[in-house]
């Protein structure tokens, strides 16, 4: 039936829109970075930070952050990603309501992003702003994404009910 759906999407209005069916492009490519590379990058540069600040310094000399307050950032952190996987599992897995698990992950990811930036700058540590704008650019791009792609409208016609208001 949802197949069905999906294809009466892709052929309506007289124009040819298969061309936009299924995983493929920018989406696949936000489902691999999403689902394999983030976390091999986090954990291994949460790893790397951690047996750091064992073996060399305290993480209060290297972050500025008690020890308590970097163990609650790194949990956090860890916990989006995680939180990411799901996200591109239910994209990649064609889930009812999948486009608005992926768009919530995103909006609270950068919640999260900007009350750390604000901290972080509060404590003086203005190196770590740049790496947030980064990151809220990088939201912004995908959000715009999964509101505005017509692969996503083709490919998740009919599991899209549940649509975060105002979405196109």
């Amino acid at each position: 039936m949802t197949e069905q759906h999906n294809q009466t999407y892709a052929t309506e209005a007289g124009t040819d829109r298969t061309k936009y069916l299924g995983i493929g492009g920018w989406l696949s490519f936000f489902i691999i970075t999403v689902m394999y590379l983030a976390p091999i990058v986090e954990v291994g540069l949460f790893s790397m930070l951690w047996l750091g600040f064992i073996e060399h310094a305290g993480i209060e000399v290297v972050t500025g952050l008690p020890p308590i307050a970097f163990a609650l950032l790194s949990v956090l952190e860890l916990g989006f990603v995680a939180w990411g996987v799901a996200a591109a599992w239910r994209l990649k897995g064609l889930r009812v309501g999948a486009v608005r698990f992926v768009k919530i992950w995103i909006l609270s990811y950068a919640a999260c992003v900007i009350v750390a930036a604000i901290v972080t700058a509060l404590l003086g540590m203005e190196q770590d702003l740049i790496f947030a704008q980064r990151k809220l650019i990088w939201m912004a791009l995908w959000y715009a994404y999964f509101t505005f792609s017509r692969r996503v409208k083709a490919t998740y016609a009919g599991k899209m009910d549940d649509m975060i208001p105002g979405d196109g």
